[in-house]
Parts: structure tokens; C-alpha cells; sequence
């Protein structure tokens, strides 16, 4: 029973669902009642008698153009995808789009002391509104939403704003007298290659890059600052180039997209969130903390594997959280478990909470009884959520859920433990629940769910905050639990985005099974990689503390002192040895023959500098420490360079900065050029049918085009030395000049060379280098050979028109990878792809037609077969031995279906087949067993339920479902296995289409569709064959 559930509840987190579930009764409770944790000062709200009449407004206003719809996507949770990729709608209207953004910023909002944030729909703005509020905030999420006027004017007064993303535009000469320029709105390109390269993906903070998600949304509003305004940040992409991402210029910021949607947890959402406090116009002072707990802690969980984590974070000095739940209850296999049943594991949490651990409720039965919500068993199950429905559980209410945790903390102080604060199971629950919770817990650990309308999202925090729920303290847990696709060392790298932030906190939380020295599935951690985790962790200069003492970040009331730094010159050092070499002027010029191998620039300073930011050419680097330079040495290269400086306060461009420094300088490059050097080495001859290099073409050789397989032909002149064009001159006469490598022939295009049919006879061809194009410049070394065409005595085959089907299956016996060509109807070879050594390929073709298997280095024919029509599938070997193997019959095996596009399993879970994080649950098994009398055919069953993986209906259409269902053995049942080099697809017999995932998206579905070997949505792993 033990092992059995241990291993479900892993495999729920491995997948990190998130979702909940509500019960409707209790367990029986004899236990001696405790002194209630109320007495404890750790379960007193501070705020319990606020008065938030007394707090300033910071008014979020959001865009409310009614009518206009969303396009529907699918829905995500909070955990697993720590902030979902942007809207998780049915069928959203954007003015629900619009609150959802609203409510995350105003949860962050709520991380500053002494105001209140407060929601309005733009129309409704008023002259004056933003003067008689501390700050406003307008979230531009809808494209040309009308923004008042009376916004604009109340701007151009002084107001302060900060204004977020679109229509910026409606500002005109307002924003021009800012010193701030619209520049249009860069969108995905449609060439994918430079879409990766000019778009806006990172966000350079104080000497870390913040990610900017480009999977979709790549919007970016393009501005420029001049004058008045300063950039506070840059937005840069792959090819360096840079625009304004933060823009301050007087009491007016602005944010160039809309910084929570896309988000991930090192995501530009964290600088948006560090300089929220500083648009509202309060400073703060923090020092790192992070804050770590223990998860899923029941009368379930062994004592042994409790203790060792608990005794290993004391002897570190480490305060934790304990995310405990009182009743364990598996209802398929009749078990219900309190602590009373289990002694060792309550003393553990006992003497946790005499120490450095604090308990935290984490629900009461964490399921919700009599529904399988997946399984019935608690720890997998949700207790406040239908995650079958991903929806609200049906009838149950908000009272009853208080009423529910009310009586699971009464049972775990009848047990000694005193809650100290609440954890939602999967952090999933109807957000009109979330404020009743503070009705028992004002302090939360978790992240939450934010709603409006049809729309369902999340949100992490990355600091302290008081929600919208009814202000409940929410400690961060910003960077997820350790796992398979977030280790120690991931979550080392968010610890280190979150450092470089005004207030950096670091929230987590791991599994105790997980260090288990017996555990070895995705995701097993020892204790020393831990210990050496905490000790990293420290080293960057975070305190762990202890989580009931955490607290909203506290406001730096010190009077800031004027900053006298400045940057009062440059130099030019050597980047290997750092030796001076000089002072580096405005409009200097340097030869590069007189400058070491490797350089570096060094900002001189005057005054409290503690941090300086040098821009050379578009691309920013921060140094903390005196000598201030470039984080890495350049290697010299001639051209014009534009260089500043920025002097700051503080560490990490922080702090009050002072004036830029600016200056350009030049490396030019006198030194004579060397001689020529360049020569024709040898030539290859190309099969242009094939577009291979068959090998070396050598003097007095013969060309067999019987031997060769083809007429069509093209030869590279190979060539060493710096070649700029090459000329060829055939029997004696200029024949054509390359400019290009290759140099061959004809020329070629991306490596389909021009095709030269020569007649039969004897041929001399001279290769001429040049040092330019267009054989201009110098001439170097040529090469001059002679060779003899022959046609040979061999017949071509080639593909004649057949409406008879025939599947041919070609098995490659050989050590080496071959090609496989297709002979047309033309006689001229297709390419249709490689078959590794030991592998087959089945593909569909017809009755007389020619398939040639070719050897993939050097392109020489190794079989040519003409399919004859003698059996429904022709069976071709290519071996070394040169006899044809007994062939194998098909084998039954189990395995993973693992997505080649996003690395995602497919999950039979559901009747429709979605994809999901792998993991080792039977619902993500399939066993594949071959059908009799068809090589390569199989049926595919799935583990958990036994169904067979079925196309709906039988439909033969694209975009038919893939579904399980009872077994039956029709042709819609069956799928062929179609080798994709180490891959497959799969090929429904009955519609000889392919098995496809319909988008990236967790949870996505799987449809049949047109086969396109090429398209890695239909190309699978399979692990197991």
C-alpha cells in the first residue's frame, strides 16, 4: 500500500498539475485539544484592525472597450506553468483580459507599504483623478482602446503615471514634450531566422538578462528618449541591437509591453515588479531572504524520510515551513490514516516545530471524498477544485471549505501541531473562496489564481504582498518545487535573477521523498547536493528566515545624501595583461597594427561611484567593482565605436545615478595586405541528381555514367587560401567564373548544384583562383586535369506511372548510414531521406516504380529495385555481407509516446489524449503489438485503461480526433510505424494520415493530418523500442 501510493503521488507532482478538490465530511477527532495556535503572536494579523481610508491610492486603470473578443485558448494553472503563457480563456471578452492584468498588478501593488490599490476602467477617468491619488497606473492591453483626454492633460500637468504598453500613440505632442518618441510596434517577422535575430528578448537589468517569452506575443512598443527623458532599462535582441524598455521623465514612467503576460520566473515581469515601488514613489530597503518548506506532509509520509530533511536543514541552521495536512485517505484501496496512526512521523513534526520548522496547514484531507479527483488518494487529489472538469467542485460553498480547514486545524492541534499559516493543496480554488481563507489564516505560502469573466490564470510573487483577496499576506514562492524539469541548479539561477533586485526573495519548496537514497526516478536529489544548494544560496547573500516572520518589504525612510559620483575619463588597457595603454579621447583613432590581440576599456571615477554601466555600441555591461571595464576583453577589430559610461549610487546600476559620459573612436587598419595565397588544391565530382560529392576527381580519370547512376553531373574546384573566385576554362575555352564557394561548375543554390550533361568523349578543365570577384585581383596557384566521359553499358530504370498500390519496406543491414532515392518518371533521383545503420523504413509507392539505396557518404549506388506488384509489401536489404537476412517478424514492446516538437508526452488520461510533462504514470504507457500479416503495423493500447488508441468516427479527414476506445481491431486502430531517422510517425492504416499534436501547449490534443515527415509535431520518440 505504501509504495504503491508513494509512487502515485510523485507522479502527480512530477506533472505538477494544479487543480483542487473540497470534502464534504470529516474524520472522527478523540484526541486531547492543545492551547489554540490563536495565542500564538505568530497567528495575529497586523493589519487585523487597519483602516484603509487611511492608506494612499495607487488606482490601476484598465482598458474597457466592450464587445471585442479574445481568440480561445486553452486554460492553464499557476504551478505548473508558474505563470501561465499569457490568457487562459474560453471566451473572454478583452475588457476580461484587461481585469485579469489589472488584478496582477495590483497584487504587486500590494506588496508596498501604506497604500491601496485600487481598480477603475479607464472611460471613467476624470479631470484631476491622478493628482489626488499617489500614483496611477494605466495598463494599455487593448490596441487603440481611446484613452480620455483628460489622462493626456493631467499628464502633461505632472501628474504621476506610469503608463504600461498601447496607445501611447494618443499622446502626441504631450509625449514629445516628455522627450519621448513613438516609433511604430515591432511584431513577429515572417522569416522565422530573422524573427530570432531583431527581436526584442531580453531585458538588461542592472547586469542580468531578464527573459522576454517569443514563442508568441512578440510585441514590443519601439520608443526613443531624448532630453528629459532617461531609459532605465534596454530591451535587446540577438543581433545587439537595443530600444527603450522602462522610460522615466519626471513623474511620468513608461513600460514597452505589457510585462505580465508571457511571463516566466526569470522574466522581464521581475524588473516591471522591482521598479513598481520606485513609479509609486516609495523607496525600500531590504537585504535577500528566502524562505524554504517541506511539501505534502501526512499520517502517510514515512518518519525516516521526514527526519533526514529535517535534521539536515537544522544542523544548516535553516528555518522551514511545513506544509502538513492531517487525514490521509486512500479510497480505492480502503485506507484512512490520522497521526495518531503514525507516532514517529508526529514526533518528527513535533520536535520540527520546537525548532526551526513551522507548521502550515496544507488542507485537511488534500482530496475531496467520494470523487476521483484524479485517484482518490490524498496528496494526488484536489480538495477545493473539480480538476476533472477544471472548474469549481458542483454545490460545494465557501462556507463549507472555511468549515472544512477550521476542522483540519482543530485536528492537527489536538495532535500538538500548531498552524502557523495556510497552503491551498495544488494552490487551486474558486477565487470567491480565496478571501474566506483569511477567515482562518491571514498568512499564505503559495501563489494565486486570478479570474474575470471566462478567464482563468495565475500569478507567482516575487516579493511579500497583500493580495486582492481581503489583503492576505502572501509569502513568495517564486521559483517551484525541485524536479525533473527544475533542479537545484535552475532554481540556483533564479535565485540569482531575483539578487540583482531592490528586494530580492528567493520562495521554494521540495518533497522530502525526492532525497530518499533509494529513490531513483526524474528528479532524485541526495542530501549533499542540497547542502551544497543552501551553502550557494548563502554565498550570493541570502538569509534564510523563518516563514511566519515574513512581512511586506519595509520603506527606507533615510534621507538620501546627493550623489557626487561621476566619470571623468576613459582608458584603453590590454584585455590579457591589463596594462595601460593610454587615455581614450573623444574622436581618437587607432591602428590596429599597434594594439595588442585583446582590449579592454576602463571608466575613471570621481566621487561615491559603486557602480558603472559602460554601453559600447548598443550593448550594456554593469561593473560592480573599481577598476570599472568591460566584463570581457574584445578582440580587436577595425570599424567606429560609440562608448558611455554611467556612474550609480549602489551595486547593480542601483541607486541614484549620475550624469552619462559619451564619447566614439575609430580602429582603422593600415597595414599593406599579404600576397595572395590562394590555389586550387584538387577537385570532387558532384552526382547533381543527388546532389552528393561522389569523391576526388583526379587527372586521367573516367567518368562512368553507368557506374555513376546518372548523366547529370557537376564538378568543385576545392581551394585553399583566401579565394575570392574561382574561373573555369573547359577545352581550352573561359567556361563559367564563380564568385561563391563552392566553386563549382555551374554554381549551385544552398547545395543543388547546376547540372552539366557532358556527351561522351575527352575532356581538359583548368581551375583559375583569384583574390576578388569576378576573377579580378590577383591570380594564384591553378590546377589543370584531364578526363574522359563514357555513358557505360548499364540501363537506367526509372519510375513509370501505376495506380496499383505496394508498400515497400527497406532495411538497412550495413554499418553506415544510407540514402534512399526515389527515380522519377523522368529518370532523375529524388532524395527521400536516411536510414541509420541497423533501421528500417515502410513507405507506401506503387507498382513499377524504382527505389535506389545509395551509400551516404560517397553516393555510390549500393541496390536498385523496380517493385513488381508480387506481394503487398516488398521487403529491399541493403547488408555488408551481400546475402539478404532472414527477416524478423515485428515485436511487441511498451514505451512512451515522447513528442519530437516540445518534448512532451502523450498522456491517455483523459478519452482524448493530451500532452503533458512526461512522467512514469501507466498513463502515459503504451503497448504496441503488431498486427498479423503487416509489417510495421500496430496497435497501441493504453496502460491505465487498456483502450485502444482509436481515430474517431473512422474518419479518414484531417483533424480527426485521436481518442481511446474499446478495442476492436478495425483498420482505425491500426497505425504504422514510419521511420523518421531515430524517430517514427504514425500512420493510421485506414486514412494513411499522420498522428499530429495540434499546438505546444501543455494539455494540447492530438489530431490525423496530412503526413509531413518534416513537421516535428508528427514525429515521436519512442524510448521503449
Amino acid at each position: 500500500m505504501r509504495s504503491t501510493s508513494r509512487f502515485k503521488l510523485y507522479v502527480v507532482l512530477l506533472s505538477v498539475v494544479i487543480g483542487m478538490v473540497a470534502c464534504q465530511s470529516t474524520a472522527p477527532n478523540n484526541q486531547t485539544t492543545p492551547k489554540s495556535t490563536i495565542d500564538n503572536p505568530f497567528t495575529v494579523d497586523p493589519e487585523e484592525n487597519i483602516d484603509l481610508q487611511a492608506l494612499a491610492d495607487v488606482v490601476v486603470l484598465y482598458d474597457d472597450i466592450p464587445g471585442a473578443v479574445l481568440r480561445s485558448q486553452q486554460l492553464r494553472v499557476p504551478q505548473q506553468y508558474l505563470s501561465p503563457k499569457g490568457l487562459t480563456t474560453l471566451a473572454a471578452t478583452t475588457e476580461d483580459a484587461a481585469k485579469v492584468y489589472a488584478q496582477m498588478v495590483m497584487n504587486l501593488v500590494g506588496g508596498i507599504r501604506d497604500v491601496n490599490p485600487v481598480m477603475k476602467p479607464v472611460s471613467q477617468y476624470q479631470a484631476g483623478d491622478a493628482q489626488n491619488s499617489k500614483h496611477t497606473i494605466y495598463i494599455g492591453s487593448t490596441f487603440d482602446n481611446v484613452v480620455p483626454a483628460a489622462l493626456i492633460q493631467d499628464i502633461a500637468a505632472g501628474a504621476h503615471v506610469t503608463w504600461v504598453n498601447y496607445n501611447i500613440w494618443q499622446m502626441g505632442t504631450v509625449l514629445s514634450n516628455l522627450g519621448i518618441s513613438y516609433n511604430g510596434i515591432q511584431t513577429a517577422n515572417s522569416s522565422a531566422e530573422s524573427s530570432a535575430a531583431t527581436t526584442y528578448n531580453t531585458i538588461d537589468y542592472r547586469g542580468y538578462n531578464f527573459k522576454k517569452d517569443t514563442s508568441a506575443g512578440m510585441e514590443m512598443v519601439l520608443v526613443g528618449a531624448s532630453g528629459a527623458a532617461e531609459v532605465i532599462t534596454y530591451a535587446k535582441n540577438a543581433s545587439g541591437g537595443q530600444t527603450p524598455y522602462v522610460i522615466k521623465s519626471g513623474n511620468f514612467w513608461y513600460v514597452a509591453d505589457l510585462p505580465t503576460t508571457y511571463l516566466t520566473e526569470t522574466d522581464r515581469y521581475l524588473v516591471f515588479a522591482d521598479l513598481l515601488p520606485q513609479m509609486v514613489g516609495v523607496a525600500t530597503t531590504c537585504s535577500p531572504k528566502a524562505v524554504i518548506r517541506l511539501e505534502d506532509i501526512s499520517p502517510f509520509v514515512n518518519s525516516v524520510e521526514l527526519g533526514r530533511v529535517v535534521d539536515t536543514l537544522t544542523a544548516l541552521n535553516v528555518p522551514f515551513g511545513v506544509a502538513t495536512f492531517p487525514y490521509f485517505v486512500d479510497e480505492p484501496g480502503g485506507t484512512s490514516l490520522t497521526f495518531a496512526n503514525n507516532p514517529d512521523t508526529l514526533n518528527v513534526l513535533k520536535n520540527a516545530q520546537a525548532g526551526l520548522g513551522e507548521i502550515f496547514q496544507h488542507g485537511s484531507f488534500h482530496m475531496y471524498q467520494g470523487l476521483l479527483n484524479p485517484s482518490g488518494i490524498s496528496g494526488l487529489d484536489w480538495e477545493f477544485w473539480n480538476i476533472n472538469t477544471n472548474m469549481p467542485l458542483t454545490g460545494f460553498t465557501a462556507d463549507q471549505a472555511v468549515a472544512r480547514i477550521q476542522a483540519g486545524k482543530a485536528e492537527l492541534e489536538a495532535q500538538g501541531l500548531l498552524p502557523v499559516g495556510w497552503v491551498t493543496p495544488h494552490y487551486a480554488a474558486p477565487v470567491d473562496f480565496l478571501p474566506r481563507f483569511k477567515d482562518v489564516y491571514f498568512r499564505q505560502y503559495e501563489r494565486r489564481f486570478i479570474a474575470s469573466g471566462d478567464i482563468l490564470t495565475g500569478q507567482f510573487m516575487p516579493y511579500p504582498v497583500r493580495d486582492i483577496y481581503n489583503r492576505t499576506l502572501l509569502i513568495p514562492e517564486n521559483t517551484n518545487f525541485i524536479g525533473p524539469n527544475n533542479s537545484l541548479a535552475n532554481i540556483y539561477e533564479k535565485a540569482k535573477a531575483n539578487r540583482v533586485l531592490n528586494c530580492p526573495w528567493l520562495g521554494m519548496f521540495v518533497h522530502p521523498y525526492i532525497f530518499d537514497p533509494a529513490y531513483t526516478q526524474p528528479g532524485a536529489t541526495s542530501i549533499a547536493q542540497l547542502q551544497q544548494f543552501i551553502a550557494d544560496v548563502r554565498a550570493l547573500g541570502y538569509e534564510f528566515v523563518r516563514p511566519s516572520t515574513v512581512d511586506l518589504n519595509p520603506i527606507d525612510t533615510t534621507p538620501t545624501p546627493t550623489f557626487d559620483g561621476k566619470v571623468t575619463g576613459f582608458r584603453l588597457t590590454n584585455g590579457s595583461t591589463g596594462a595601460d595603454l593610454g587615455a581614450l579621447s573623444n574622436g581618437a583613432s587607432f591602428n590596429l597594427s599597434a594594439l595588442p590581440a585583446t582590449l579592454n576599456i576602463v571608466a575613471e571615477t570621481s566621487g561615491a561611484v559603486e557602480s558603472v554601466t559602460l554601453n559600447l555600441n548598443g550593448t550594456a555591461q554593469t561593473d560592480n567593482t573599481a577598476p570599472y571595464s568591460l566584463s570581457a576583453a574584445l578582440t580587436k577589430v577595425v570599424g567606429s565605436f560609440s562608448l558611455s559610461a554611467t556612474p550609480y549610487a549602489l551595486d547593480n546600476a542601483g541607486g541614484t545615478a549620475g550624469t552619462p559620459v559619451a564619447i566614439s573612436f575609430t580602429i582603422v587598419d593600415d597595414t599593406p595586405p599579404p600576397a595572395f595565397d590562394g590555389k586550387v588544391t584538387s577537385f570532387s565530382l558532384v552526382n547533381a541528381a543527388t546532389n552528393t560529392i561522389v569523391g576526388t576527381l583526379s587527372n586521367n580519370a573516367t567518368i562512368d555514367f553507368s557506374q555513376l547512376g546518372t548523366d547529370k553531373i557537376s564538378i568543385i574546384a576545392n581551394v585553399s587560401g583566401a579565394v575570392e573566385s574561382v574561373k573555369f576554362v573547359l577545352n581550352g575555352s573561359d567556361f563559367k567564373t564563380e564568385n561563391l564557394p563552392p566553386y563549382s561548375l555551374l554554381g549551385d543554390d544552398n547545395g543543388v548544384y547546376g547540372v552539366w550533361q557532358p556527351a561522351e568523349g575527352n575532356y581538359s578543365l583548368e581551375a583559375k583562383p583569384y583574390a576578388k570577384d569576378d576573377a579580378a585581383g590577383d591570380l594564384g596557384q591553378a590546377l589543370s586535369i584531364s578526363f574522359k566521359v563514357t555513358k557505360g553499358s548499364a540501363t537506367q530504370l526509372c519510375s513509370k506511372n501505376s495506380s496499383q498500390r505496394q508498400y515497400v519496406k527497406f532495411i538497412n543491414d550495413t554499418k553506415n548510414y544510407v540514402k534512399l532515392y526515389w527515380i522519377d518518371y523522368n529518370c532523375n533521383a529524388k532524395y527521400y531521406g536516411s536510414i541509420r545503420p541497423g533501421a528500417s523504413f515502410t513507405s507506401y509507392s506503387y507498382v513499377s516504380h524504382v527505389w535506389r539505396l545509395a551509400d551516404y557518404n560517397s553516393g555510390a549506388t549500393l541496390k536498385t529495385v523496380q517493385l513488381d506488384g508480387s506481394s503487398a509489401t516488398s521487403v529491399v536489404y541493403v547488408s555488408t555481407s551481400g546475402t539478404t537476412p532472414t527477416p524478423q517478424p515485428d515485436q511487441s514492446f511498451t514505451s512512451q509516446l515522447v513528442v519530437q516538437y516540445t518534448k512532451g508526452c502523450m498522456d491517455a488520461w483523459s478519452t482524448y489524449p493530451f500532452q503533458w510533462t512526461c512522467n512514469t504514470w501507466d498513463g502515459q504507457k503504451f503497448d504496441f503489438k503488431p498486427v498479423s500479416g503487416k509489417s510495421g503495423v500496430y496497435t497501441i493500447t493504453s496502460r491505465s485503461t487498456g483502450q485502444c488508441m482509436d481515430i474517431e468516427s473512422a474518419s479518414t479527414s484531417s483533424g480527426a480526433k485521436l481518442m481511446r476506445y474499446s478495442c476492436h481491431g478495425n483498420t482505425n486502430q491500426q497505425f504504422e510505424l514510419k521511420t523518421v531517422g531515430s524517430n517514427y510517425q504514425l500512420m493510421a492504416v485506414h486514412s494513411n494520415k499522420c498522428i499530429a499534436v495540434t499546438s505546444s501547449w501543455g494539455g494540447a490534443g492530438f489530431v490525423q493530418t496530412t503526413c509531413n515527415s518534416t513537421d516535428s509535431k508528427q514525429v515521436f520518440q519512442l524510448p521503449g523500442k
